[in-house]
């Protein structure tokens, strides 16, 4: 009998070693410029990123480098998130020395729908410099939240929605702080839909008529809703190591749904802005102040770090990172892509030649990783202490809720900044008395002496809420 329980334990002991959430790192695969290569591996961290391409700017040359699981060049797409408003805003920028339209024009007169509503009265200057005073992101209502917060744990695309969702939004969003900057995608993506609307040209074609073509990005591209990645992209992951879905829909679109590029093409942007050649190039002067010395242009925000003004933007996705930005005095420059949900800021600025602090885990990611392992470890514990007087409803029932929360870390613990120790050890006190009850099934009551009605009923719609639990975060939205 001891001979069992130990081969059970060791078969266990090996099926949780194999599938405990190990963080992913950089794969052994390097292309390109062999220094910049070193200096990407020696710069990132350890842990969380999968897929990478970089591309330095020094003396009007550009150099690349990609690591990676398989060879990552120069004209490998990523998702590249919000460095799209940059092209948003110099798309408009470009429109506006043209005399198509005016950067003091309020939005209402380019979008009826928006006539008389507060997001209405602001100009197209207010929303790509984020002074406009609207929410940060389209939702789409109350079924919208319940997606975004959802999709936290799926890895679905949150944003599914069309121009209309994103007008329907506008139109009823309340206006705080109109003056002052506060990131608003929202605002971004009316801007572009703005535009679009004036020059009666779908975003995606006008982005390329006026920017794209150019600049010669013929690389970048604007996916719309469930449309396929590009040939070859790197698919979006977390920064865990589990895939996702890539985020689409035409009313995120201008800024920074479902837009991919490379750092080939993203160098050709931030050469063309340095040099002042690129359309809309002036959207990156800074205009208006942040605060502690930070400045924004028409999206483009100027920073002093480690005594130098860097201008830049970054692109964040459900499981893609992105960072462009350049010393406009010195004339150096960086593109850091990759494809998972590790932020890249502090790997570009040190690539850059300026240290940068790493930051710090924020509670909720602590809850996800440790919490809710240290739950299901008491439980496990208690039930294993316990066996001689608990019930198999009872146990189910725990076993169960046990089996969600690990399910839940496993899918979304920061396993690239903690360790995985706490889940696995959470994972094997879990197994161990999940198979003492069952060692034990026979000898257990059905249910407790008082009430068992009362339990069954509590322990079905316990299972039920579960279920709905694991549906709700599994199957897309």
């Amino acid at each position: 009998m001891k001979n069992g329980f130990a081969l059970v334990f060791a078969v266990l002991a090996v099926g949780l070693a194999v599938v405990s959430p190990w963080p992913t790192g950089l794969g052994e695969t390097t292309t390109g410029d062999p220094r910049l290569a070193a200096a990407l591996r020696d710069t990132a961290p350890s842990t969380g990123l999968r897929d990478a391409s970089v591309a330095m700017i020094e003396n009007g040359r550009a150099r690349f480098a990609g690591v990676g699981d398989r060879p990552i060049t120069p004209e490998t797409p990523f998702e590249i998130g919000s460095i799209t408003k940059t092209l948003t805003a110099m798309m408009i920028a470009d429109l506006a020395e043209d005399g198509v339209l005016r950067l003091s024009d309020p939005v209402e007169g380019l979008l009826p729908e928006l006539k008389g509503t507060p997001a209405g009265k602001a100009t197209l200057e207010e929303l790509l410099s984020h002074r406009a005073g609207l929410p940060n992101t389209p939702a789409g209502g109350l079924q919208g939240m319940a997606r975004v917060i959802l999709s936290n744990f799926s890895g679905a695309n949150p944003y599914p929605l069309s121009t209309e969702d994103v007008l329907r939004e506008a139109a009823g969003a309340e206006i705080e702080g109109r003056g002052t900057v506060a990131y608003s995608n929202l605002g971004v993506a009316l801007a572009g839909h703005a535009a679009a609307r004036r020059t009666g040209t779908p975003y995606p074609d006008l982005l390329k008529k006026r920017v794209l073509i150019p600049l010669g990005m013929t690389s970048t591209v604007v996916r719309g809703l469930d449309e396929a990645p590009p040939q070859g992209a790197a698919l979006p992951h977390r920064a865990n190591g589990h895939r996702v879905s890539p985020w689409s829909g035409a009313g995120y679109s201008p800024a920074g749904g479902g837009v991919w590029s490379t750092t080939g093409d993203l160098t050709k942007l931030l050469t063309g802005v340095i040099a002042g050649t690129a359309p809309g190039a002036d959207s990156a002067r800074p205009r208006f102040d942040v605060g502690e010395g930070e400045r924004i242009g028409l999206a483009w925000f100027t920073t002093p770090k480690g005594g130098r003004q860097i201008t830049w933007h970054n692109g964040g996705t459900g499981g893609s990172r992105s960072y462009a930005g350049f010393d406009a005095t010195t004339g150096k420059a960086v593109v850091v892509l990759s494809n998972t949900a590790q932020d890249v800021d502090e790997l570009a600025l040190r690539l850059l030649g300026i240290d940068e602090e790493e930051g710090s885990l924020s509670m909720p990611f602590l809850v996800l990783g440790i919490v809710w392992p240290l739950i299901v470890a008491f439980t496990s514990i208690s039930t294993i202490r316990r066996i001689g007087g608990i019930n198999r409803l009872q146990a189910v029932n725990d076993a169960v809720w046990s089996a969600v929360l690990l399910y839940l870390a496993w899918v979304t613990g920061p396993w690239e900044r903690l360790t995985v120790l706490p889940w696995l050890a959470a994972a094997s006190l879990f197994a161990a008395s999940a198979v003492i009850v069952i060692s034990r099934w026979r000898d257990l009551p059905a249910t407790r002496e008082r009430n068992p009605a009362a339990q069954r009923w509590s322990a079905g719609l316990s299972l039920a809420f579960a279920t709905l639990v694991v549906a709700a975060i599994t199957v897309p939205t």
